[in-house]
């Protein structure tokens, strides 16, 4: 079962980042890069002036690496998904050191950026993949709040609940792959109508 937002877990695990310097909102991005969804993403953030965290999946970044170039020459932060996106608990340390590693240099030879931030696929991080992540000195980071825009319901009101549940310093989850790319730039566009903008502002995980 998956939560729009992640609070009743926080105290629980508080090794993992759930939210961000209270200052700001963090709007990150996971599963691209994504031949549509991820430039329709950026086509709105450019619109908006807004910087963005990328979790990157190795292998579309070896698939695409001129998207992967582009999310950085855009001033976005690009992190670390997995090589392929396959669950990682109950996974011997070879498998998750494979699985972080071989992304960081794929995204490396793409962007020249090495990264520092580390989300789990499906965000299921047991404390084998903190120490895993933390050994490869990647910070684990999930989200404040889950958009649920891989369900592909109607965009506003998918807006309307995450701007609802926004709070001073939120991760939100939101994905540029195949089951978003028809309903990514809607949904945006509209949960960045009804946010309240004079209360928040935006920025990328730091890089």
């Amino acid at each position: 079962m998956r939560f729009s937002t992640t609070r009743p877990l926080q105290l629980f695990f508080p090794w993992i980042r759930w939210k961000g310097p209270p200052n700001s909102l963090y709007l990150t991005f996971d599963d691209g890069p994504h031949p549509e969804a991820t430039p329709r993403v950026l086509d709105v953030l450019s619109t908006y002036n807004i910087k963005a965290t990328f979790f990157l999946l190795g292998d579309h970044v070896a698939r695409y690496p001129h998207l992967a170039r582009m999310i950085a020459s855009e001033g976005h932060t690009v992190a670390n998904h997995s090589y392929d996106h396959r669950v990682m608990i109950f996974r011997n340390g070879k498998f998750l050191q494979d699985q972080i590693v071989r992304t960081r240099e794929a995204i490396l030879t793409a962007t020249g950026i090495s990264t520092r931030h580390f989300r789990p696929p499906f965000g299921y991080a047991g404390p084998a993949v903190f120490r895993m992540a933390r050994r490869l000195h990647h910070e684990v980071v999930l989200w404040d709040i889950d958009s649920g825009d891989f369900l592909r319901r109607n965009p506003a009101d998918i807006a309307e609940r995450s701007a609802r549940q926004v709070q001073p310093g939120s991760i939100l989850l939101f994905h540029d792959n195949d089951r978003t790319r028809d309903v990514i730039s809607p949904i945006l566009k509209a949960f960045l109508v009804k946010l309240d903008r004079a209360r928040f502002s935006f920025a990328a995980l730091p890089s």
